[in-house]
């Protein structure tokens, strides 16, 4: 005989049948509580706290208390007792109200017992998921608190950005810090994988990022490649299973400069003013996976200078067959002038779609005149 264990709470007014069921229930290792009153459950579940409903059917009960009970505890799961005369009722509750049957008699105690052992199972595993997203919930709000706000003016440049998760929380991230000289640190990462590991990686790369803004805040000759040096040796230690690829930037609006390394991140970064638009270089090494050193890059800004960054999970949600097409739109994008974070996500259609496959972040910088 199988055997559980949980408090069971019967609906039943008691006759031969369901007093053996009682019983063959009790010897299973189960709390049984008998209820011969409908309209009387609400209170006893209050009081008893049962883990599971056995509700019978062949007294013809008021099923309207069920209905009752199920809004107020929608986790509770029911187990119908029916007949062949019930069968129809079966039917309309199993769609609203009830989670299983049993037909059974007084001779298929174990099939009753196999079917309550599968129910509180299936329940125990929704409560233990509704708990962990929860959680995970929880740590969405903590994410969402390590983001700057957006959009945010900073050393004469307006930051914006754009994160959408692929499950609850994201292994994308952004941040944006101006130095007390007036120049702007800023660096869009996206960490390999995504959920919850990606997340506290990428809580990781947000306290690193903090760190990084007090180390360099007076060194004004450091470069984008010393920073993505330092953050890499802060990462080794770690033995992280993931890695991480940043786009890092530092604006300097009374130079009218930009100087960027890159760490594997790909799409390239896309820069654009009143004349061209152009795609950044690629280049470097993942973060936090071999003692390596960066290179970094310096242009000239103009009045008109925008710059978008996107994460790869950008390119999952386009419908162009090859990367370079991908690469190709991307482009055709941000000539046509759309460079504004709410226009971008508009035309990619972020809005829109139910689920994305991985993670999608997008970062814009447009020169405040």
């Amino acid at each position: 005989m199988s055997v559980g264990s949980g408090a069971i709470l019967v609906v039943s007014e008691a006759n031969s049948t369901e007093t053996a069921i009682v019983s063959s229930l009790e010897n299973s290792g189960y709390l049984i509580d008998v209820v011969t009153a409908a309209d009387r459950c609400l209170s006893i579940i209050k009081v008893k706290k049962p883990d599971l409903i056995i509700w019978s059917l062949l007294s013809r009960p008021d099923i309207s208390v069920l209905g009752c009970i199920k809004s107020k505890y929608k986790n509770l799961p029911v187990i119908l007792h029916a007949d062949k005369d019930s069968m129809a009722q079966v039917v309309t509750l199993l769609n609203h109200d009830a989670d299983d049957y049993f037909a059974g008699g007084e001779s298929d105690s174990e099939l009753l017992n196999q079917i309550v052992l599968r129910t509180l199972d299936n329940a125990r595993k929704k409560e233990k998921m509704r708990i962990l997203e929860q959680d995970q919930l929880a740590g969405l709000r903590v994410q969402q608190g390590l983001l700057p706000a957006t959009p945010a003016t900073l050393g004469g440049f307006e930051f914006a950005h754009f994160v959408r998760p692929s499950l609850i929380m994201s292994g994308d991230s952004v941040n944006y810090v101006q130095l007390g000289d007036g120049r702007v640190i800023f660096y869009l990462a996206d960490v390999s994988g995504h959920g919850a590991s990606g997340a506290i990686v990428s809580a990781i790369m947000s306290g690193l990022f903090q760190r990084l803004v007090r180390k360099f805040q007076h060194e004004t000759t450091a470069t984008s490649a010393d920073m993505l040096d330092w953050i890499n040796v802060e990462l080794l230690p770690l033995n992280l299973e993931q890695h991480i690829t940043m786009f890092l930037g530092i604006l300097n609006g009374a130079q009218n400069a930009l100087q960027y390394s890159n760490a594997a991140h790909f799409p390239a970064g896309i820069v654009s003013n009143d004349e061209s638009t152009l795609f950044l270089e690629l280049g470097g090494l993942p973060l936090g996976v071999c003692d390596t050193e960066y290179g970094y890059h310096d242009i000239s800004i103009d009045k008109s200078f925008n710059l978008v960054v996107f994460s790869d999970g950008v390119l999952e949600i386009m419908s162009e067959e090859s990367i370079k097409g991908k690469e190709m739109q991307l482009h055709l994008l941000v000539q046509s002038g759309n460079t504004d974070i709410d226009t971008l996500v508009d035309h990619l259609g972020l809005d829109e779609i139910s689920e994305v496959p991985d993670d999608v972040a997008l970062l814009t910088v447009v020169r405040k005149s």
